[in-house]
């Protein structure tokens, strides 16, 4: 589930770009490509302990809870994540503002941005608490769950409501380190809380009734301990002053700009619940909460894979961000002429492994009853692989502000991927095929058709010509690697740990050849040599 997906100790100054003292911004980056590999190498790590985690956990969760209860947990998810838009898109602003506001030197202002923000977002987080737990019975009889297990999952319900709720206070957290542009510590505490989730969670299913009560509170419970690290190492940047502020709700000038950034951020993030999380809800009330487990089986790993990505830019944003506030327009586009180049490097790969061994991946791991996810899969990861290459300069334009821009693209393009997902799912009755197939089309959407539009708007971003160059070249350098795994399907096809395996092999052929095409070999020995330990080795 997306809640607990998102996703102790000393801080060091060094991590947290706050070598200042309290009351003075940070120093400039003074090695920002430095900065950068360090944060995307730790950011990889945390997204690979995701990826190892899900590959555990679900089939343990399935088998424990059932498909239906199972089912029921991911349209939860979906739901919540709707209702998250009450919040009206605070975190986004908060993101923005004190970052910005941070590196251009009014230190004031991030902190009084920060906390009439907190506030603002704790009684909107309260609302949607409340909501979330009323709605908990209606929720379970929407989704056709049989009356006798209404009452024990309602209250799991509640349970995995008051656990997003209570991870979404950690992202809260999280800006004060965000802020700075070292987000090591960020993804450090994120892989542990992932390894917590899955020892305590096993624990809690392996030693009581595997109920979804049980689940709901092992979720509530892992979460409180993530959200209490991330709380102390926000205390120790000492960006924002204390991380409890003081009760206050902003002046009329500031929440004008909290709310006048946080709703365009707020139309963005209701596009991307359109895109998978109303299939969901829609697939739950259609043809019940099993099919959205088959569903969800198949479609889950295009944001598990192209979150790889996503966690590297997250990286990147408050460095771009900074680069905006000193003025270095030049630097900024020519940093993201290169970033797009890796990035399709490494998107090609990624996306498209697990589309020639995904079949087989599914039988090994949950059982031969879940073939038919195998083609949800493929419609979301084939068109993911452009949807990665391209994410540095959706990233761009977050980072310099331009929320109006991507939120009136994103809510275009996710309206209509509604609208075609149930064409195709009713009408030409594909079925759950057509709500894949519908998300398919809106991403190619997206990045050919509105993303040129954008790029004549802006002419200090790259021309849609040079965002798109490195793509034929990766595919065109993992092509051999992607041959080979599939000529070598018989050998590893027998066992989950040989289809792991090599997609882990076929997946380090295909990147190797990705990034000699798309990528300069001068480029990837500078690369290296940024990586943390390669001067010393």
């Amino acid at each position: 589930m997306s809640a607990s997906d998102r996703p102790p100790g000393d801080l060091p100054a060094e991590s947290t770009g706050s070598t200042a003292p309290s009351g003075s911004p940070p120093p400039g980056f003074r090695g920002l490509a430095s900065v950068a590999s360090h944060n995307a190498v730790w950011a990889v790590a945390a997204r690979i302990s995701t990826v190892v985690v899900s590959i555990m956990l679900t089939p343990f969760v399935l088998h424990k809870l059932g498909r239906e209860l199972y089912g029921i947990v991911v349209a939860v998810t979906s739901v919540f994540e709707y209702m998250s838009l009450i919040r009206g898109g605070v975190g986004g602003a908060l993101r923005r503002y004190v970052t910005l506001y941070l590196h251009s030197g009014r230190l004031e202002a991030a902190r009084d941005f920060y906390a009439a923000g907190f506030w603002w977002s704790n009684i909107l987080r309260v609302v949607i608490l409340v909501v979330g737990i009323v709605l908990a019975l209606p929720l379970c009889g929407f989704l056709r769950l049989s009356e006798a297990a209404r009452p024990d999952a309602a209250v799991g319900v509640g349970l995995v409501f008051l656990a997003a709720v209570i991870a979404d206070q950690g992202n809260v957290f999280s800006i004060p380190i965000w802020a700075t542009g070292r987000t090591v510590w960020l993804s450090i505490v994120s892989a542990a809380g992932t390894w917590w989730r899955l020892g305590l969670t096993c624990l809690a299913l392996s030693l009581f009734l595997p109920t979804l009560r049980v689940y709901g509170f092992a979720l509530v419970v892992t979460q409180l301990v993530s959200v209490a690290a991330l709380m102390i190492l926000a205390q120790r940047t000492r960006v924002v002053g204390p991380v409890l502020p003081r009760f206050q709700l902003g002046s009329p000038q500031l929440r004008r700009e909290l709310f006048g950034y946080g709703g365009m951020a707020l139309l963005s993030q209701a596009a991307s619940l359109l895109y998978v999380s109303t299939d969901n809800i829609f697939i739950g009330r259609l043809y019940g909460a099993t099919a959205v487990t088959h569903y969800s089986l198949g479609t889950r790993w295009a944001p598990l894979i192209t979150g790889f990505l996503g966690a590297t830019l997250s990286g990147l944003m408050p460095l771009f961000t900074s680069l905006e506030a000193r003025g270095e327009e030049a630097r900024s586009r020519a940093a993201l002429v290169r970033v797009v180049a890796v990035t399709t490097a490494l998107s090609v790969p990624a996306c498209l492994v697990p589309c020639v061994l995904g079949d087989l991946f599914l039988l090994r791991w949950v059982g031969p009853e879940y073939h038919d996810s195998y083609w949800y899969m493929l419609a979301m990861l084939a068109p993911a692989a452009l949807d990665g290459a391209l994410s540095p300069v959706w990233m761009t334009l977050l980072a310099r502000g331009r929320i109006g821009w991507i939120a009136t693209s994103d809510i275009l393009v996710a309206v209509g991927n509604v609208a075609i997902s149930l064409l195709l799912a009713q009408v030409f009755h594909l079925g759950l095929l057509g709500f894949a197939l519908g998300n398919t089309i809106a991403i190619l959407a997206r990045n050919l058709l509105l993303r040129p539009l954008m790029g004549r708007k802006d002419p200090s971003m790259p021309s849609m010509r040079a965002g798109l160059s490195p793509l034929p070249w990766a595919l065109l350098g993992a092509a051999p690697g992607l041959l080979l795994l599939w000529l070598a399907r018989p050998l590893y096809g027998g066992s989950l740990a040989g289809v792991i395996g090599a997609g882990f092999m076929g997946g380090a052929i295909c990147l190797a050849g990705s990034l000699l095409a798309a990528v300069r070999v001068t480029e990837l020995r500078r690369l290296y040599r940024l990586l943390p330990g390669a001067r010393r080795a």
